[in-house]
């Protein structure tokens, strides 16, 4: 079943203390919404999601969507799904909108104010 988001895939190349590392970047995009994906450290981590107008609700639907294609291929890969947020409303919903994905931690800065780090480990996939 074709998906109402794009996809773009990016592999990067970088230097890496050992060497040349090989990572990713995934981009999901919609005229109202995107979501980056990339690598670090063995985890996926979700990052830069936009809405076209905040607070109407508009990337809603498209966040649910995505969220669970990437939960999906997460416990298909084996692999953990991280993000964070500075908005506790935010860490709410994301945690509603992808079951599973849970605060692991809360920190304040004097730049960055409150942030709030959601995880998701991979559930088993079933057969």
């Amino acid at each position: 079943m074709p998906q109402p988001w794009s996809l773009s895939l990016l592999y990067i190349c970088s230097p890496t203390p050992t060497g040349v590392g090989r990572g990713w970047l995934v981009g999901y995009f919609t005229a109202d919404a995107s979501q980056l994906v990339h690598l670090r450290a063995g985890a996926w981590i979700l990052s830069d999601h936009f809405a076209r107008r905040r607070g109407h609700g508009l990337a809603a639907a498209f966040r649910r969507q995505v969220f669970a294609h990437l939960a999906a291929e997460a416990d298909r890969h084996h692999a953990v799904i991280v993000m964070d947020t500075h908005a506790e409303k935010l860490a709410r919903i994301y945690a509603q909108d992808m079951p599973g994905l849970y605060v692991v931690a809360q920190r304040r800065t004097i730049i960055n104010g409150p942030t709030w780090t959601l995880q998701r480990d991979p559930q088993p996939v079933s057969s």
